[in-house]
């Protein structure tokens, strides 16, 4: 490569240079795009969304180097100083690209009150798993004044570093000045890696962590930790429910570092809405982001926010459905029915280990089975408790009014029919629980 771009350079006094005499600006733009070539094409690594960082970093350095008197702008290049440190060199962003592509990394993809918390914890308790929980809050908190079509991208980006272990883009939203540890990350105990060493030391990486323990334990160590401890794990799982086109995902999707697959979790909305009002005042802000009213804190009442949701569950269920399924999606994506999951808890975490591609742990399906066998049928907001899943799967028809019935499923009505839920017809039918409301799913018309 050196002896050929030789050849081409000493060429150019016949390319720039005619009978009239040498062509200044004509020489410095060969020589600039030459210089480009040269640089970007001595990488290793192809040019794809996982390296445009990179791409940016390496022109931010050709403007910095000496005599050129250029001095790039604080605005420019700011998210790509997140995404890949100043000082990292080509050779060590080519051993990045070499270790991403090594590791696995899954999506759990489901919105409020579905019971992804429960989805969450059957892979945070893996122990070859790095877990975080919905870190797109920080997003949406710092964000609070916009809405949820716009902040999708953002929220997308900071996965997009968060999958390759890179936490700086945190910075952005929990800001090092002041006390910034540990508990400033939202929900950092649902993590059983982030409550092991080197994050902390109040569990063994071999021992199931317990929410409540971890946050007090844990709290007070440092938030730098995180990207650290996530860097010792070969898989990683992120839990959200801030997204609602499954497009905003594709360049992830594309990636071929990253190899992103999707779990994508639904639940019958009239269990979803009785779990919204038993917990409304915590939804209050998300449903003002939702409904476009940033900054605004919305109580639910009329369900018009669930509205919002169910439409865009309905649009992303029919963009997975086989022959409409982009192609980026294909053998990458999988439905899962809380109802379904319930059913047949053990089988149903097998079968995910084995999509998500991590090894698989019969201790952890033991685990997720006897907490889906307890006594309790309800539980807090977002603690993870043993509790007799089939009723809680079945509850909102003893507490749900039938008015209160009639009115979810008009506000759903596309996206129950889309997954298999049955409709309710008479006040008969909602208390006769041997009525089953919910169809056999062919799973194989989403790529299951």
């Amino acid at each position: 490569m050196v002896q050929r771009n030789h050849k081409i350079s000493s060429r150019l006094p016949t390319m720039v240079c005619g009978r009239r005499g040498i062509n200044i600006p004509t020489v410095m733009v060969v020589l600039g795009a030459l210089t480009f070539a040269w640089f970007i094409f001595t990488d290793n690594a192809p040019l794809s969304f996982s390296n445009t960082s990179s791409l940016k970093i390496k022109l931010k350095r050709l403007q910095q180097q000496p005599g050129d008197g250029t001095q790039p702008s604080s605005a420019d290049g700011a998210a790509a100083e997140a995404a890949v440190p100043l000082e990292s060199t080509p050779a060590e962003m080519a051993a990045d690209g070499q270790l991403l592509r090594a590791r696995t990394h899954t999506l759990i993809m489901s919105t409020w009150r579905s019971g992804s918390s429960f989805v969450g914890q059957m892979f945070s308790q893996h122990p070859d798993i790095f877990y975080l929980f919905e870190p797109a809050w920080h997003v949406w908190s710092g964000l609070m004044a916009s809405n949820a079509r716009v902040l999708q991208p953002a929220c997308r980006d900071m996965l997009a570093q968060l999958f390759r272990c890179d936490a700086s883009v945190f910075d952005y939203y929990v800001p090092r000045a002041g006390n910034r540890d540990l508990s400033s990350l939202f929900m950092h105990a649902t993590s059983r890696a982030l409550c092991t060493p080197p994050a902390c030391d109040a569990y063994t990486p071999a021992e199931i962590s317990e929410e409540k323990a971890c946050a007090t334990a844990c709290k007070h160590e440092s938030f730098d930790r995180i990207g650290e401890t996530c860097a010792q794990y070969k898989h990683v799982v992120i839990k959200e429910v801030r997204f609602f086109d499954l497009n905003v995902l594709k360049p992830l999707m594309v990636d071929p570092s990253l190899n992103l697959k999707i779990i994508n979790l639904i639940r019958d909305p009239r269990a979803v809405a009785l779990s919204r009002d038993n917990a409304p005042r915590g939804l209050k802000r998300d449903n003002g982001i939702v409904l476009e009213r940033g900054g605004q804190l919305i109580l639910d009442v009329n369900y018009t926010a669930l509205k919002t949701i169910c439409d865009s569950q309905a649009d992303m269920g029919e963009a997975a459905l086989v022959g409409k399924q982009p192609y980026w999606l294909r053998g990458r994506y999988r439905l899962v029915r809380f109802e379904d999951l319930v059913k047949e808890p053990r089988q149903t975490v097998l079968d995910l280990q084995a999509f998500a591609g991590v090894p698989r742990n019969d201790r952890i399906a033991s685990w997720v089975h006897n907490l889906t066998h307890g006594s309790k049928s309800s539980g807090d907001v977002f603690y993870v408790v043993p509790k007799d899943a089939v009723k809680v799967a079945q509850k909102w028809r003893l507490e749900l009014t039938f008015a209160k019935v009639l009115q979810v499923q008009k506000a759903c009505e596309r996206m129950m029919k889309i997954f298999g839920y049955r409709f309710i017809r008479t006040l008969g039918e909602l208390k006769s629980m041997d009525v089953n409301l919910i169809d056999d799913l062919k799973f194989s018309v989403f790529g299951n």
